[in-house]
């Protein structure tokens, strides 16, 4: 599974079977995939159109199914944050801001992929004890990672990962 970073607020997850393209706007590269997902209700610069081939756009609560990938919606302070089997690795995918215990509680997730759109509630975070989590967004930074305890992480445009080679304790990457 690959997540590049678009432009600072938009992302593309690949898989074997699937992409999905987050939060594209205006200024966001064209580029293709199956699938448009909004984190939010209709935002101001929000552009499908930016994505080719997409089959589905994907903005709400409910389940769906895009290249045999199940996705769940669920809403969380008025944005959306959903959850996926992808490639064997089960993901979350959201804004920090809708975070709570309820989505901790309903899944177990390896990955943790958050937009940096507040501040980040370390024991929150750590609760869902993911292998890895994945920032972007306007406040991902390397300041980030001190208030989850770590000392050390990278800044890349693309990161990939496969289940096998997922680490056993919390890695953190920013996307920037």
């Amino acid at each position: 599974m690959d997540v590049v970073l678009l432009d600072k607020n938009s992302i593309k997850v690949k898989g074997k079977n699937a992409s999905l393209v987050v939060d594209p706007h205006v200024k966001t590269p064209k580029t293709n995939a199956d699938a448009v997902i909004f984190l939010e209700s209709f935002k101001e610069g929000y552009d499908a159109s930016r994505v080719d081939e997409h089959r589905v756009v994907l903005e709400g609560q409910g389940e769906y199914e895009v290249g045999g990938i199940k996705i769940h919606g669920q809403k969380s302070d008025g944005k959306y944050v959903y959850s996926f089997h992808f490639d064997n690795i089960n993901i979350l995918l959201g804004k920090i801001s809708a975070l709570d215990k309820s989505l901790q509680e309903s899944q177990d997730y390896q990955i943790l992929i958050l937009n940096v759109d507040s501040e980040i509630n370390q024991s929150l975070i750590t609760s869902f004890e993911a292998n890895l989590l994945i920032l972007y967004g306007e406040g991902a930074s390397k300041e980030n990672i001190k208030t989850l305890g770590k000392t050390e992480s990278e800044s890349l445009k693309k990161f990939s990962v496969v289940r096998e080679k997922l680490p056993t304790e919390l890695q953190v990457v920013i996307l920037g």
